[in-house]
């Protein structure tokens, strides 16, 4: 019996770290698609966040000039906040002690990492062509192996 209640605890912390994982690389797309989106006449982001944030307001300037506005990047500051509260969750839920192989769920979770780390580092513009640039080459495949060597995701 208190096997079975360790396996379903041990069950129930994958299930909710594979959870945050999940939500973190939804909102990391999302901010993705955004340029996109705007070529197609829409803004693809939370109501509540743009709401928050104003974007309605400026919505047209977004859409004709396809450019971030302040409100824009505001609310895409926002999105990160919270994708990042999901990771951040999802690593101490990690830190209950897992297995090895359960581990390997952060590893999908890198190029969503590597993304939003550099549109913070531009300032939050998700228009700005560094972006857009195929930088997925050696460094990318490099940080995949450390991490994994490393058991550090």
């Amino acid at each position: 019996r208190c096997l079975n209640v360790a396996y379903t605890s041990t069950k129930q912390t994958h299930f909710k770290c594979a959870s945050h994982i999940g939500v973190f690389m939804t909102i990391a797309s999302v901010l993705r698609s955004i340029p996109y989106s705007v070529k197609n006449g829409f803004i693809a982001l939370p109501d509540d966040i743009a709401a928050d944030c104003d974007v309605w307001r400026f919505e047209q300037t977004v859409l004709e000039q396809h450019k971030s506005t302040l409100q824009l990047k505001k609310a895409v500051e926002h999105m990160v906040i919270r994708a990042y509260t999901h990771l951040y969750a999802a690593k101490d839920l990690e830190k209950e002690g897992m297995s090895d192989n359960v581990k390997s769920l952060f590893l999908c979770s890198i190029p969503a990492q590597r993304y939003l780390v550099n549109l913070e580092k531009l300032g939050f513009d998700v228009f700005n062509e560094k972006l857009f640039s195929m930088e997925m080459g050696l460094s990318w495949k490099m940080e995949l192996m450390k991490k994994s060597y490393r058991n550090t995701f």
